[in-house]
């Protein structure tokens, strides 16, 4: 389920939206040599401390993929757009 979230979202999100992939993997290196296979897009971060980790518990993760949507001012918008993410990739089209 999180790979095919990261290919819709590499593929369809507009060019002016910054993307940013955490992976909680706690193999890091297999994670990243899958991201760059599928030719994921945007800044990757990878954690190998997994989802108990310091990331995950500051993001309150618990479940995966989530996708957090945050606005030009910084604000999250939207938290697990994943849920209809064809209508939270349409709100992102206007620069």
């Amino acid at each position: 389920a999180s790979m095919v979230c990261a290919k819709l979202l590499s593929r369809d999100v507009p060019a002016h939206v910054g993307l940013v992939g955490i992976n909680l993997d706690r193999n890091t290196a297999e994670a990243r040599a899958v991201a760059n296979a599928e030719g994921l897009k945007g800044t990757l971060l990878f954690d190998s401390a997994g989802p108990d980790g310091a990331t995950a518990i500051a993001l309150a993760v618990d479940t995966a993929p989530v996708v957090l949507v945050v606005n030009p001012s910084g604000t999250i918008s939207s938290v697990s757009g994943h849920r209809t993410l064809a209508d939270t990739i349409a709100g992102l089209s206007t620069p």
